[in-house]
């Protein structure tokens, strides 16, 4: 009996001291207790950092399709109802003339146009508990701030996303994040459509063969004509990505 009670002494300060064990684990882990504050808070600024990554990713692709196919423009003023979207006039129609008036944004305005949506597509984006002060850190934050430059071949992204995250004195912030959309050259496309829209406002024609002849088969135009406008749908060869837009014609 005596070893008995002896072997169920030894078991019950085993599981207290593996109790004790799993306590320590779990301070140090989840609250930093005996970690270097700059380590413990490295860890949910890198949560938020991929959060705010993710978030960006599946928001801005969508969104930069979606601005693509309607003329450069999220939401247009004037625009013609095509494939249940809005495509944008970006010439519109002069009474009585075969030249129309070139109306297209310079590429700063749908720059600004796709910040501004993407600003607010990302502040509903990313998960409120983790800008939460809790575990022993403090966390401030203010709304992001979102650059976007469209290149040639590519769209970039910026996010300047004030978050600080503060323990013990120590505070740490989180660094810009940069993003490269993949499949996106917008700006080629751009300077396409600029090309199309100023010769029809100068001479009333535009032929796209040859163009697309002199660009050997590197750019591809299509040319739809719901009556009275035109549509214009230029991609790059073997890319999916597409412009579209409307060209106002006279009834």
């Amino acid at each position: 009996m005596q070893k008995r009670g002896q072997v169920t002494a030894f078991v019950i300060v085993g599981i207290v001291i593996i109790l004790i064990i799993g306590l320590l684990f779990f301070m140090k882990d989840y609250y930093g207790v005996g970690v270097d504050p700059k380590v413990h808070i490295q860890g949910p600024l890198n949560s938020i950092k991929d959060e705010v990554s993710e978030c960006v990713d599946s928001v801005v692709t969508p969104e930069l399709n979606l601005i693509a196919k309607q003329g450069g423009d999220s939401n247009p003023s004037k625009f013609r109802l095509y494939d249940s979207r809005k495509v944008k006039y970006l010439c519109q129609n002069i009474p009585g003339e075969k030249k129309c008036l070139n109306s297209m944004d310079p590429l700063s305005k749908i720059e600004e146009n796709l910040e501004k949506s993407l600003q607010n597509k990302l502040s509903t984006c990313v998960s409120k508990d983790l800008l939460k002060s809790k575990r022993g850190y403090t966390v401030r934050h203010s709304n992001p701030n979102i650059n976007v430059k469209v290149l040639q071949e590519t769209v970039l992204v910026e996010i300047d996303y004030p978050v600080e995250i503060s323990k013990d004195g120590v505070t740490q912030k989180l660094s810009t994040i940069k993003r490269e959309i993949p499949d996106s050259p917008l700006g080629s496309l751009y300077t396409v459509a600029n090309d199309i829209t100023n010769e029809l406002a100068k001479t009333g024609y535009f032929y796209h063969l040859p163009y697309m002849l002199n660009k050997k088969g590197r750019i591809i135009i299509q040319v739809d004509k719901p009556y009275p406008d035109v549509i214009y749908k230029i991609n790059k060869k073997d890319s999916n990505f597409q412009f579209v837009f409307a060209i106002e014609g006279e009834e």
